[in-house]
């Protein structure tokens, strides 16, 4: 049997951003029109970022845009808006309409005053790329369709038949399941194995459900934010793929301004690769003085050079021999 399909590439962005001490300064128009740093900031073709601005019509009224600087996707299919944590309580923006939502400066002020005074914006985009037609023969012996990817992320998303909760450092409980958990992590296992409730106190409460939809999902979507207390965090419940995860998206976003830092995780999380390549990173790019003055890079250079030091010696004695 002939048959077809069609079908989009399609890209999910996930974005946060935190404007402190929004409690103090929404009262002064002049702090309503603010502009969110570009995202995702990954060297893609893609740069977007979210404006807050008061609505010309109603002074009352704060609208949130989503800004399109570069974009080579055909067009955006879906843009959700929420503030806080409560990622239930989110609005959906008709894009054939408009590219913004509109608050009430109460709505804003109730939110912040939920998280400390910070205004927390978070978004979720998704854009549709270009049209992909296939077609072929049916086989007469069809393969089963297994669903195993989709039910764990629907038992994510849904928490149906949960069993354990986890505890989060400002008091959010997740609730989740033990048997997906212990497979994952022996560490996970091991917390579960006598009690049915935990507290994490050591992670925030971000970095704890970035960690969880790994688990279940086999992604991560806020690295940019979080890709060294993630790192903390696999390191920790001996998630070597998220940990491999992480060094990588270090690796490729090494800069001037975090070099120190990746430096300083490559070494306390024994990653010896993304460790060599930061310390060549920074002696080919950053002023000697400037290192040197720093007692974490110093440090962590000074203890390679000793330790390649003892191998050249030790070369050097089975040759002797």
């Amino acid at each position: 049997m002939a048959w077809s399909n069609t079908s989009h590439e399609f890209k999910n962005i996930s974005y946060t951003w935190t404007i402190e001490k929004y409690a103090d300064l929404h009262y002064l128009r002049e702090h309503k029109n603010k502009k969110s740093p570009v995202f995702p900031n990954n060297g893609s073709d893609l740069e977007l970022s979210l404006e807050l601005s008061v609505v010309e019509t109603n002074k009352y009224h704060t609208a949130i845009t989503l800004d399109i600087i570069k974009n080579n996707y055909k067009k955006i299919v879906k843009l959700e808006i929420w503030l806080g944590r409560d990622l239930s309580n989110y609005k959906r923006c008709k894009l054939a309409e408009r590219n913004y939502i509109r608050y009430t400066d109460a709505d804003l002020s109730k939110s912040a005053s939920s998280t400390d005074g910070n205004l927390i914006i978070t978004c979720e985009i998704t854009f549709m790329g270009e049209r992909k037609d296939q077609s072929g023969h049916e086989p007469l012996i069809k393969s089963p369709n297994v669903k195993l990817a989709e039910d764990l992320v629907a038992s994510f998303d849904t928490k149906e038949l949960s069993d354990v909760i986890i505890v989060t450092d400002d008091g959010t409980e997740l609730q989740l399941h033990k048997k997906i958990l212990s497979a994952q992590s022996t560490v996970f296992a091991e917390m579960f194995e006598h009690k049915n409730s935990v507290d994490i106190k050591e992670f925030n409460f971000d970095v704890v459900s970035e960690l969880i939809r790994f688990i279940y999902t086999g992604k991560v979507q806020k690295l940019n934010e979080l890709s060294g207390e993630l790192l903390a965090a696999a390191d920790k419940y001996q998630l070597d793929d998220l940990k491999t995860i992480c060094a990588k998206f270090m690796d490729d976003n090494l800069s001037i301004d975090n070099a120190d830092a990746v430096l300083k995780s490559a070494d306390l999380y024994n990653l010896p690769d993304l460790k060599i390549k930061t310390i060549q990173y920074i002696q080919n790019n950053i002023k000697k003085d400037t290192y040197e003055a720093n007692y974490n890079i110093l440090n962590i250079l000074l203890n390679q050079s000793l330790q390649e030091l003892k191998l050249d010696d030790s070369s050097s004695s089975q040759g002797n021999d």
